[in-house]
Order: C-alpha cells, then sequence, then structure tokens
C-alpha cells in the first residue's frame, strides 16, 4: 500500500482535517474488507476513488466494504483527539504562548487522528501534504516537496518513498523561526 495524507491542521481550534488515499494491491485470500485503526474521528466520507463505498466504524476499527481494492478515499476530522496529535498554545501560566500542533506516534497513536495500519510492523510508503492557517511552518517526514501560501494557508508536500510504520509519522504546524 501508498498512502497520501493530510489537509488543514487547526492549532487554535484544535482540529485537523485529512483526506487519506490509500492506493492498494489484495493479497490472496482478501475477504472483501479493508480494516483500518481509527478512533477519535469523525468519517466525512469513503469512496473507491469515485464512487462512495460501505464502510462501518466500531471498537476503533474502521471497516470498509470494496471487493477489488485498487484505490480508497477516506475523508475525516478529528477535535482535540486524545493521543498522537497534541495541541499546545496560551495556559494561565504562560498567556503569550504560541499555538502550535505536533505528533508523537510511538508506539500506536497515529490512529487517534488518522486512519491508518497503526502497528508497527507495517510499513509503507507516504506523501504528505499539510496546510495551516498562514504564518504557520509546515514540517514532516521525508523529502520536501512545493511549498507556499493559497488563500490564507501555508502548505507543504513531503514526499517518504522508503516505507515507514505509522508510528513514525512526523507532522509540525508552528511558527517556528528557522
Amino acid at each position: 500500500t501508498s498512502a497520501e495524507f493530510f489537509r488543514e491542521v487547526g492549532p487554535v481550534g484544535r482540529t485537523v482535517q485529512g483526506t487519506a488515499r490509500y492506493t492498494l494491491k489484495a493479497l490472496p485470500g482478501y475477504g472483501g474488507t479493508v480494516k483500518l485503526d481509527f478512533v477519535d474521528g469523525n468519517i466525512v466520507s469513503i469512496t473507491d476513488g469515485t464512487e462512495p463505498v460501505a464502510w462501518s466504524h466500531r471498537d476503533d476499527v474502521l471497516r470498509i466494504q470494496v471487493p477489488h481494492p485498487e484505490a480508497l478515499e477516506i475523508v475525516w476530522e478529528v477535535t482535540n483527539p486524545r493521543a498522537g496529535l497534541y495541541f499546545t498554545g496560551p495556559t494561565a501560566e504562560s498567556p503569550k504562548r504560541q499555538h502550535m500542533a505536533w505528533t508523537q506516534c510511538q508506539d500506536e497513536d497515529g490512529h487517534f487522528f488518522f486512519p491508518c495500519h497503526d502497528h508497527p510492523n507495517d510499513k509503507h510508503a507516504w506523501s504528505i501534504r499539510l496546510e495551516a492557517p498562514e504564518g504557520y511552518t509546515l514540517l514532516s517526514n521525508g523529502q520536501p516537496g512545493d511549498a507556499g501560501t493559497d488563500d490564507g494557508w501555508a502548505y507543504a508536500l513531503f514526499e517518504q518513498p522508503e516505507p515507514m510504520p505509522a508510528y513514525l509519522f512526523t507532522a509540525v504546524a508552528a511558527k517556528l523561526s528557522v
């Protein structure tokens, strides 16, 4: 498999909205259901790349019914996940503390904020596009690609061609001095 992740990170609102595009190849004996780990989010839609597909989300597992898996597109949103993606900002003790978002997914905390196979032995290549409000620095795994601003949003693309597990996924949206 390979995957593309995500879209808008909102450090002030403690939100992430994402689109995961998976390229799949079924193994012999595939039974018609793709299972992904996903805990704290809301699924907006799932398609096979063009048409909606049947799915259910219970017991922290997203089950997607697709007879011939070649592609899946999952649109989701999460607000203030329990683990994996962390937000910081002003507090009573530090009222000038900046808003930022950053990940720490080890060992199996990625599935708290994005649908994935969240097991250390499952690896795949990634293409990661991050977006955050303009003025934020965006960092992630892999080789940096296209970056810029569009309609008040900063964006940056990162290519991670070497397969890696979900726990190594990294995303940072912060106002940094570089």
